[in-house]
């Protein structure tokens, strides 16, 4: 398997599948200045929410927001677009602190189940959302279709425990 950095496409998913459903909907924040947002004047100590769900799919940021596209994560695509469109962690000081490690299993977890199997949603079912709480989750079960895939005939893949033999196997060995 690959490094999770060089899982560009995989990573590109990923990100993709936080846009269009980011793990919190709404994060709570206070008002640390007076400030005005959307034309309304906040005053210090106000609470303002900030939500991920809806900055995700604006279509002021996002063409089709409603269409999976995981090329909107090309590095140049991300550098077109602007920096808090994109927040499924949040940003600044208060963004989850397991947001690296979260990503980093994703990425990994997602490019090992999809090299040996395909996933396919059934035809008819469809994601809905229950009432959000912290998290979304789906209104009910999501039926999909799981197919292991074809393995190379390339070979044997050799064993991870096996190595070389003789005193090239390591540099210290007399």
């Amino acid at each position: 398997m690959a490094s999770a950095e060089s899982l560009t496409y995989t990573k590109m998913v990923v990100d993709e599948s936080l846009r269009m459903h980011p793990p919190i909907w709404i994060f709570p924040r206070a008002a640390v200045n007076a400030d005005t947002l959307g034309g309304y004047d906040v005053e210090p100590g106000s609470s303002v929410l900030l939500s991920p769900l809806v900055s995700h799919h604006n279509p002021r940021h996002w063409d089709n927001p409603l269409a999976f596209d995981p090329y909107r994560f090309t590095p140049q695509a991300i550098k077109e677009r602007p920096r808090m469109a994109y927040l499924p962690f949040g940003s600044g000081p208060r963004q989850c602190v397991g947001n690296f490690m979260a990503l980093l299993e994703l990425r990994i977890i997602v490019a090992m189940v999809n090299q040996r199997f395909r996933i396919s949603r059934i035809p008819g079912t469809e994601l809905r959302y229950g009432s959000p709480v912290i998290s979304l989750r789906p209104l009910q079960n999501v039926m999909v279709t799981v197919t292991p895939r074809e393995r190379s005939t390339a070979g044997p893949r050799p064993s991870r425990r096996t190595a070389p033999a003789g005193p090239a196997a390591c540099p210290h060995h007399s």
